[in-house]
């Protein structure tokens, strides 16, 4: 598959107070090809927004990139101006945020706001611009587009208006949606109706989309791979099914063990306490030489704290970062050694 976006050792540093540096993201690689949803989870903290904010050019004034490279259809992001960036974001890249209100103008339609971001980034007459807009808002809210164009936010559900951000992420015909946690702030049944929305969207505009969330369940019938984050690293990666049934990280062990059991929920009458990965999040001003998760890990050995493990492949199109696991490469070279001895 021909990369879309990649990333290359990306490194991000913030920049505290104190003048100290810490380090968000770390060494982090993947590739995301046409028309593929990359689901992103991980426990706040992990550097999943900071991943986003850097993929997007949006970073604060204390973050900043040590090293790698951002490639959108082979172009360096990060030697873009500041006048490139807005004209990626919105255009080429689309952008769905957590909470869609603090996306929309309080006092313009929905309507109206839809069609700023169509001028901003297309060449378009006036009238070919709404008719852009109007079939982009039936796309996203079916019949009921004519009244949600010229509704106002506040006259909205919460799920409505995250239609509508999501119909300013689409309306110019980007090749990637970055969406971070937008279904975080939303009930259950309105989760999974902007989930089977994406899923439509995929499949109709052939567009690839970088998941982000903290919540797995999302991503089990939605995305094609999963990035797993600790600690501004990848700890594991690879296709969804294979990373849901069959997790090699002890951090993805513990995390999916935090799943509720839907099946077995409902069977008992008392409410049951669900468990929790033990321990804190790391702390980035804290990080040592060796595996970011050993404070946690129940089967942590000398070398992880003495040594940084990296990601090593554990069959076809699946890797993780951890000692336990050495790495296909590793053992046919042994082997080799073994039969020349």
């Amino acid at each position: 598959m021909d990369a879309l976006l990649e990333v290359r050792e990306l490194q991000v540093d913030y920049l505290q107070r104190s003048g100290k540096n810490t380090r968000a993201l770390q060494g982090v690689s993947f590739a995301l090809g046409v028309g593929e949803i990359l689901g992103i989870i991980g426990e706040s903290g992990s550097g999943k927004s900071t991943l986003a904010t850097a993929i997007l050019g949006m970073l604060q004034e204390n973050e900043r990139i040590l090293g790698g490279s951002i490639l959108l259809s082979s172009e360096n992001v990060l030697e873009k101006t500041s006048r490139e960036l807005r004209e990626m974001r919105g255009g080429r890249v689309g952008i769905v945020f957590q909470e869609p209100s603090l996306a929309l103008h309080p006092t313009k339609t929905i309507g109206v706001q839809v069609w700023e971001v169509l001028r901003a980034h297309c060449r378009l007459s006036r009238r070919e611009a709404w008719e852009r807009v109007h079939e982009t808002l039936t796309t996203v809210f079916g019949a009921e587009a004519k009244r949600i164009s010229s509704s106002f936010p506040h006259e909205l559900s919460g799920g409505q208006k995250q239609r509508a951000a999501i119909a300013q992420a689409i309306v110019c015909g980007p090749e990637v949606i970055v969406a971070d946690e937008p279904t975080a702030s939303l009930d259950t049944d309105t989760q999974h109706a902007i989930m089977s929305l994406f899923r439509e969207l995929q499949k109709k505009l052939r567009v690839a989309i970088v998941f982000i969330t903290h919540n797995p369940i999302l991503l089990a019938e939605f995305a094609d791979r999963i990035l797993v984050f600790y600690g501004g690293r990848i700890a594991e990666q690879g296709e969804t099914k294979e990373v849901l049934a069959s997790p090699r990280h002890p951090y993805t062990k513990m995390l999916l063990q935090c799943l509720p059991e839907l099946e077995a929920r409902a069977d008992r009458e008392r409410p049951h306490k669900l468990p929790v990965v033990a321990g804190e999040p790391i702390s980035f001003s804290i990080l040592s030489q060796g595996c970011n998760f050993v404070p946690r890990c129940p089967e942590k050995m000398k070398i992880c704290e003495q040594e940084s493990p990296s990601l090593r492949k554990e069959g076809e199109a699946h890797e993780v970062s951890c000692f336990l696991f050495r790495g296909s490469e590793e053992e046919s070279d042994e082997r080799a050694q073994t039969s020349e001895g």
